[in-house]
């Protein structure tokens, strides 16, 4: 299964709109938006749910202030909704109890005891900025292969749900640029992440390429964009969906580029929808 998310940085409601119809058209599974002080991410939710018949519709990260309008969303979306908690174990807490089992949450846990509590009380593990040849080692913390406790409904597995940049272009200048783009900025933002899964020297070299503004991806660096996104060109999409498959992944939230034109967006959404369809074929 495959869906489509957003960052925060992408803040054109109308453009979040358009392309939730047009995954939802395309028969992909969920469209994710996180929060944003350009909008009310659960009034764009809404209107996405009124917009759309069968996507699933959530977010990457919400308050514990979401619950009181997360039941109406729930029922009237016709149980489409679905919450992250970030990476915040408290909010997911809150969440689960004023919540109880009626809107699945997820939570983007990296530290092995955070990866546990998920496997206890969230219906999803969903990381951001981990490696694909390591999610085997996420779903043992999770307890995947033992006996489930009584923390959700029906004690189900956690469901694991990695949320993987989209790095993909028509050839491998656009893709290697695209890479290059979130590699620097997790390099800038997410320093710690990143250290746990790389060396000194790459990330010195994605530090260097962000100071340079340089748009080329560090050769480098390289190998790190093949674990953490969807690297490639259009043609490599099947078979790059099909890797995450292989390697764990119940689900794949693809996360696209917030600097690139609506009409570019679009063409990742079908060209990821395409992809799915190849992937399982």
């Amino acid at each position: 299964m495959t869906g489509v998310a957003f960052t925060p940085l992408e803040t054109r409601v109308g453009t979040l709109v358009r392309l939730a119809q047009r995954a939802d058209a395309l028969g992909l599974d969920r469209v994710q938006i996180a929060e944003a002080d350009a909008y009310d991410a659960l009034l764009v939710l809404a209107d996405i749910a009124s917009r759309t018949s069968s996507i699933g519709v959530g977010t990457l990260s919400a308050q514990p202030h979401f619950a009181s309008a997360a039941v109406p969303l729930q029922r009237g979306s016709g149980g489409r909704l679905a919450l992250g908690a970030g990476a915040s174990i408290a909010t997911l807490t809150a969440l689960r109890a004023q919540l109880g089992h009626e809107v699945p949450l997820s939570l983007d846990a990296h530290a092995p005891e955070a990866i546990r509590i998920a496997g206890g009380l969230a219906d999803e593990w969903a990381p951001t900025l981990w490696p694909r040849t390591r999610l085997a080692e996420g779903r043992a913390l999770l307890g995947r292969d033992e006996p489930r406790g009584t923390a959700r409904a029906g004690g189900s597995p956690t469901r694991v749900v990695p949320v993987v940049p989209v790095a993909l272009g028509p050839n491998m200048v656009v893709a290697r640029r695209c890479a290059a783009w979130w590699l620097r900025t997790f390099a800038r933002r997410e320093p710690q992440r990143l250290r746990a899964f790389a060396g000194p020297v790459v990330i010195e070299s994605l530090r260097m390429a962000d100071r340079l503004r340089a748009r080329e991806l560090p050769a480098v660096a390289e190998p790190l964009a093949r674990e953490l996104t969807l690297f490639g060109t259009y043609d490599d999409a099947p078979a790059l969906l099909a890797a995450w498959a292989a390697a764990g992944a119940d689900r794949v939230q693809l996360l696209l580029p917030p600097e690139e034109s609506e009409a570019q967006l679009t063409e990742l959404v079908e060209v990821v929808a395409a992809a799915r369809l190849a992937s399982t074929s």
